[in-house]
């Protein structure tokens, strides 16, 4: 009798860590690292043990791992600085909820492209809009931008943000929709902002990771146009002409 073993697929150690967080219930912010450092290693040796190839970034984590467990069980020196030190946990920690927070952003956009798959638009006009895109050259929505521009810029935006406090605990609920609309109501108050200046007040990263992947949205409804006058230059974006949303809904 054959027996056959599936084991579910993760996308990196990380992955891997929080469905052991999801599945035992644990708390992200005080991980029992002992426990977690256990089901890792079973995971791997299962992997070994069926003759699957192990990518190295899973070592990796199972060393590091490892070393965390063994700074826990060491003393705390004694020492005459107020100063705490830093759980040996920390960086492990900040990981996991960052993953977790783009693996949210993921599935968020993955449900958006999903529901977007199951909308029709009208073609009943004499002529198909599409045969005016050569005219209006798809009116430079993109003009002289690429896609290396707007991830240089986003990283810009990205990098300058305040990083948070371990010990806070918080649950931002951020929209996609609800950015869209902030990106709208600036550009009726000043038709054109750099990019720079859309993001200066988001201090959070993961408010900027919304709000940048808000303008990628609102530049595929044609809605906010976004332009570069020069090579490695300033970023701009500004609202769309009625007559080209008009075009652009019709499509």
């Amino acid at each position: 009798m054959k027996y056959k073993v599936k084991l579910p697929y993760f996308e990196g150690p990380l992955d891997l860590l929080l469905f052991f967080v999801k599945r035992d219930e644990l708390n992200i912010y005080d991980i029992p690292i002992a426990k977690i450092t256990k089901d890792f290693l079973e995971y791997i040796h299962l992997m070994q043990m069926l003759d699957l190839e192990i990518a190295s970034e899973f070592i990796v984590m199972a060393s590091t791992l490892m070393q965390i467990k063994a700074k826990m069980l060491l003393p705390k020196p004694e020492t005459e600085s107020e100063e705490e030190e830093e759980d040996p946990r920390a960086e492990l920690v900040r990981r996991l909820i960052e993953y977790k927070k783009f693996k949210e952003i993921a599935s968020e956009l993955s449900k958006m492209e999903d529901e977007a798959s199951k909308i029709f638009y009208r073609q009943n006009f004499k002529h198909d809009a599409r045969d005016y895109y050569d005219e209006y050259e798809m009116y430079e929505f993109l003009k002289d931008v690429t896609l290396f521009d707007l991830i240089n810029a986003f990283k810009k935006s990205f990098e300058n943000a305040r990083d948070r406090e371990f010990h806070e605990i918080e649950t931002p609920n951020y929209k996609i929709e609800d950015e869209m609309e902030n990106i709208l109501e600036k550009l009726k108050i000043k038709p054109r902002f750099s990019f720079t200046e859309i993001f200066k007040d988001y201090g959070e990263k993961l408010r900027i990771i919304v709000a940048f992947l808000a303008l990628l949205e609102l530049a595929r409804l044609k809605k906010v146009k976004i332009e570069q006058s020069e090579n490695f230059g300033e970023i701009y974006i500004e609202k769309a002409f009625e007559d080209e949303q008009r075009l652009a809904s019709a499509i």
